[in-house]
């Protein structure tokens, strides 16, 4: 199991067209404790759902002026390396 998430992690950007839902994530913006470790558990459990995802800069705000604040989320986008 292990080899086919380190295959799927070598893996270019997806076909849209496989995307069944589009997800954003976005945090208030304040230090929280194990946020970081929550945050990558959910874009990766999205992305081998075969969601399309995107981190949301500047909180509400950022979801209301949209544009650059969305921010396309890859594996790699929240890796820790």
């Amino acid at each position: 199991r292990s080899s086919d998430l380190r295959a799927f992690a070598r893996m270019e950007s997806p076909e849209v067209s496989r995307h069944l839902f589009t997800i954003g994530i976005m945090t208030s913006g304040g230090d929280s404790q194990g946020m970081n470790a929550a945050i990558r558990a959910a874009v990766r459990w999205s992305i081998l759902m075969k969601y399309r995802v995107y981190l949301i800069k500047n909180g509400w705000s950022g979801v209301v002026r949209g544009g650059d604040s969305f921010i396309p989320c890859t594996w790699h986008t929240v890796s820790l390396y």
